[in-house]
């Protein structure tokens, strides 16, 4: 119930104090043999739309290259083409606001496949009361082995995600979190694919939290071809009008450390299993004058490469 190995260049990470923790584990933490899994209450249930739909995303949609959606709006960046057997990062963590029905995350995106077929394991943070129940901003995983169709889901919604950690709730609320002009934190996520196991391990800061079985997929069971660091947002609204639901801090890339949310030593890790810099970076964003994205910038001591990202939704050159 570990993994084989970790990557090559992989650290602890246990004296990073800008890493968060969850607000349930600061004294307490699960017996041996057990996991932590959060329950929703019955107040908490009354806030989800619809019980049918808690654990889905919408369908892939082929009107771009990379994982788009109808209705969702990215900021991202990205490298598609090569052969890829994970990605690590550090992911600068908030509490955006959003409308109700609507999520707004940060995560990093390991995809393989055609849209029609695509595989795609997901981590990162989320604040998405469709699910949780609040606007509260929470740890996630995401799976899905036929572009969204049918299979896979949120945490443990649904068979697939196979937790190990008795430290880390899929789905608890991240603190602290990070403040406009303040004090500044995130958190470390590291996919990648087992060597021996071929299974896909996500890593919280130093904790290998689960895995996604290998079986779960098709293409992905062998490797993946693109990789994602970003931000992403629904805009489900009716009424002409462009949501306002924040993305990241809610302030444009622009601003800077302190402002825009950032995301940091971004890496892949290679055929060989060692955690590398990524090479031929793009950036990607539906509409820049909602959200935007850009890489580099004046970042802090030991970023490698990294981002800015996010936007406030409406606004006057978003009407």
């Amino acid at each position: 119930m570990k993994p084989s190995s970790y990557p090559v260049g992989f650290t602890s990470e246990k004296k990073v104090k800008s890493s968060n923790l969850q607000s349930w584990n600061r004294k307490d933490t699960c017996p041996p043999g057990t996991i932590p899994i959060c329950r929703m209450t019955r107040d908490a249930m009354f806030n989800v739309s619809s019980i049918k739909n808690l654990q889905k995303k919408h369908p892939f949609s082929k009107k771009l290259d990379v994982s788009m959606w109808d209705g969702h709006e990215h900021a991202v960046v990205y490298v598609k083409g090569g052969e890829y057997f994970g990605a690590k990062a550090n992911l600068s963590v908030w509490n955006p606001h959003t409308q109700p029905n609507e999520f707004s995350l940060s995560q990093i995106w390991v995809l393989s496949g055609p849209y029609e077929e695509l595989n795609s394991v997901e981590a990162g943070w989320m604040a998405y009361p469709d699910v949780n129940g609040d606007n509260h901003t929470r740890i996630f995983t995401y799976w899905t082995g036929d572009g969204y169709k049918h299979t896979g889901c949120y945490n443990h919604l649904c068979p697939g995600f196979i937790q190990t950690s008795r430290d880390i709730a899929l789905g608890a609320k991240i603190v602290p979190i990070s403040s406009y002009g303040g004090n500044q934190y995130h958190i470390i996520i590291l996919i990648y694919k087992d060597p021996k196991t071929a299974n896909w391990w996500m890593i919280y800061k130093d904790e290998p939290v689960g895995y996604w079985p290998s079986s779960l997929f098709t293409s992905l069971a062998r490797s993946a071809n693109s990789i994602e660091w970003g931000g992403e947002v629904t805009d489900l609204q009716t009424d002409g009008k462009h949501t306002t639901t924040q993305m990241g801090s809610g302030h444009w890339p622009s601003e800077g450390w302190k402002k825009a949310a950032f995301i940091s030593n971004l890496q892949i890790v290679d055929g060989s299993n060692y955690l590398r810099r990524p090479e031929g970076l793009k950036t990607i964003a539906e509409k820049e004058e909602c959200y935007s994205v850009q890489i580099g910038g004046q970042g802090g001591k030991n970023w490698g490469d990294f981002m800015y990202y996010g936007g406030p939704g409406r606004n006057p050159n978003c009407p």
